[in-house]
């Protein structure tokens, strides 16, 4: 996910077969607990969602309350497709999820990428 701007952000996720997905999201509204955004046209992925935060029981932080609605490319083949194998949206999901958090809680998203010791071409091969 890259930033944009205050309310907009490029996604890229990979698919099966080492595919890439690319889209552009809007946040369209956002409450005291709650944010919600949608898709711009031209999306590989069309999708919309709600991102919830609420108190959590005993006074123990914060949970968070993701719905998501793919669109999946491909039309009823790539809908039945996604439907059986769980494709693209739940590894999309589980992955912002991670990176939501990391960034909540620490302020940045953890990457091995710059690392020179980092195992995907890292300088110690």
């Amino acid at each position: 996910m890259t930033a944009l701007d205050d309310s907009t952000a490029d996604w890229i996720a990979r698919g099966p077969a080492g595919g890439q997905y690319r889209w552009r999201t809007k946040i369209m509204a956002t409450g005291p607990d709650d944010v919600r955004w949608a898709s711009l046209d031209g999306a590989d992925v069309p999708n919309t969602g709600v991102l919830a935060l609420r108190p959590a029981p005993g006074d123990r932080g914060t949970e968070l309350h993701l719905n998501v609605r793919f669109d999946p490319p491909g039309g009823i083949v790539g809908k039945a497709a996604s439907k059986l194998f769980h494709i693209v949206p739940a590894e999309i999901v589980r992955k912002a999820l991670y990176q939501f958090r990391a960034l909540a809680l620490t302020g940045e998203t953890p990457t091995t990428d710059p690392q020179p010791a980092a195992r995907k071409g890292g300088a110690d091969r």
